[in-house]
């Protein structure tokens, strides 16, 4: 009488059944099928199929093959399958041979590479029980990331376990340096030659090596060939932040210096920042990966062109390294560009100008005394060149353009320009047309347009 029939698919399967008379077929599919009691009668079908009994060699009673049939004690019959797992030994079904179960001690060795030397992981490989045979295991190093000759040495070769014998050792060789280039991973390949297999049935198996870096090094992103800020206005500052990056290993502390100067053929001042050239320091706590380096620009409105500074970085407590290469960075004056030179107005006519882009203008009288008062203004033209509708040199032009003016100069008779703030700023935009004129004439009076590039 059958108390229980299993017809499994063609996955692989776990059939566990602990009484009664039963008939359990695994048809395809690698199944495991374990057996707490009952009286049973399994046909593994295709696959590799084990068969799990809860007692040992000894108390499982006899074991008999006849043909491809397989009896265990007076309970158990196997077709089909290709494994006797039991607490204490595993059998091949088709020799009842010994087939010890491969284990890896160590899955996962971690290493601290070092600066120098050599190190070596040593990787324990067990086996589950004793055998009459010997057991060949096949191994070779594969790199993940790690190069071979500088960081670890190839191992290849074939560990043998003798008979009776339940244990081996692989070693693998690693290489010290004092490159900083992160934690680097080598793997060791296994595949069974004879004798056993892993517990899956399976015949391979990797195991792995992790060298962690115990070097670092710090460096400053840059990711434009010519790293710059824009100077700024005085409500306006700016700030050029920088970021440093640690490279390899983030296990130490590190102190970073650093320290800026005057370089190159128009070399910015102390006064350009500020802090001036104050020597600075950053720190990157264990575990840290990157900092911010802030360095504050001090503004004016001083026209005197762009200026570049130097950095440089230097160690002062840690072990990483960095470059003693000054890194070259630019202040981008932001105070202007003669968009006309010097003119002078010498007659009330209308000098227009179109501006090349949106930004502040400085406008500035320059020279010198008059004798007469006059009133000069700096004013915004229409598409048509007019103001208010009235062309240049109809009447009541001056009137208007001195009027709509946005910059506008009283000029007084005998009053010299020198040493006198007679600059004026505003806005323009892209492609406005902007004119200069005067009220009354002059002998002898200077402007100069200077317009400042927006940021």
């Amino acid at each position: 009488m059958t108390d229980r029939e299993v017809n499994a698919n063609d996955l692989a399967n776990t059939i566990t059944v602990s009484t009664g008379n039963n008939i359990l077929r695994g048809n395809g599919g690698n199944d495991r099928f374990i057996l707490n009691g009952g009286t049973n009668l399994i046909d593994g079908g295709e696959g590799i199929d084990t068969v799990k009994i809860n007692k040992t060699q000894a108390t499982a009673g006899a074991i008999t093959k006849n043909g491809n049939i397989v009896n265990i004690g007076t309970n158990t019959t196997l077709l089909n399958t290709e494994f006797i797992e039991l607490d204490d030994v595993r059998l091949a079904v088709d020799t009842l041979a010994i087939i010890p179960i491969i284990t890896l001690k160590e899955r996962i060795i971690s290493l601290v590479e070092g600066n120098s030397g050599r190190k070596t992981a040593t990787f324990t490989v067990n086996l589950s029980s004793a055998s009459t045979k010997d057991v060949a295991i096949d191994y070779t190093t594969r790199s993940s990331k790690a190069t071979a000759g500088s960081d670890y040495t190839t191992s290849s070769g074939q560990l043998t376990i003798a008979a009776g014998q339940t244990s081996g050792t692989i070693d693998v060789e690693i290489l010290g340096d004092t490159l900083a280039e992160g934690d680097e991973r080598v793997f060791l390949d296994l595949a069974v030659s004879s004798g056993a297999t892993f517990a899956d049935n399976s015949t391979k198996a990797s195991a792995g090596i992790n060298i962690e870096d115990d070097d670092s090094a710090i460096g400053i992103s840059i990711t434009a060939d010519d790293p710059s800020v824009i100077e700024g206005d005085p409500d306006r500052p700016s700030k050029l932040i920088l970021t440093l990056d640690r490279f390899g290993s983030l296990l130490n502390t590190d102190t970073i210096g650093y320290q800026l100067g005057s370089t190159g053929a128009k070399p910015a001042q102390a006064d350009d920042f500020v802090n001036g050239f104050t020597p600075g320091q950053i720190t990157f706590a264990a575990g840290e990966r990157s900092k911010s380096l802030e360095i504050s620009i001090a503004p004016d409105l001083n026209i005197e062109g762009d200026e570049t500074f130097g950095l440089n970085l230097t160690s002062l407590a840690g072990t990483a390294t960095v470059s003693d290469r000054e890194l070259v960075l630019t202040i981008r004056d932001d105070d202007g560009i003669v968009v006309k030179p010097k003119f002078d107005l010498q007659k009330a006519t209308e000098d227009i100008w179109t501006a090349n882009g949106s930004g502040k203008v400085k406008v500035s009288l320059v020279a010198k005394n008059s004798d007469r008062l006059n009133e000069i203004g700096v004013f915004k033209l229409a598409a048509d060149n007019t103001v208010n509708g009235i062309a240049p040199g109809a009447a009541g032009f001056a009137k208007a353009a001195l009027t709509n003016s946005t910059t506008l100069f009283t000029a007084l008779p005998d009053l010299t320009a020198n040493g006198l703030d007679l600059s004026r700023i505003f806005q323009v935009d892209r492609n406005e047309q902007w004119a200069v004129t005067m009220i009354s004439m002059i002998s002898s009076f200077r402007l100069a347009l200077k317009l400042f590039r927006s940021s």
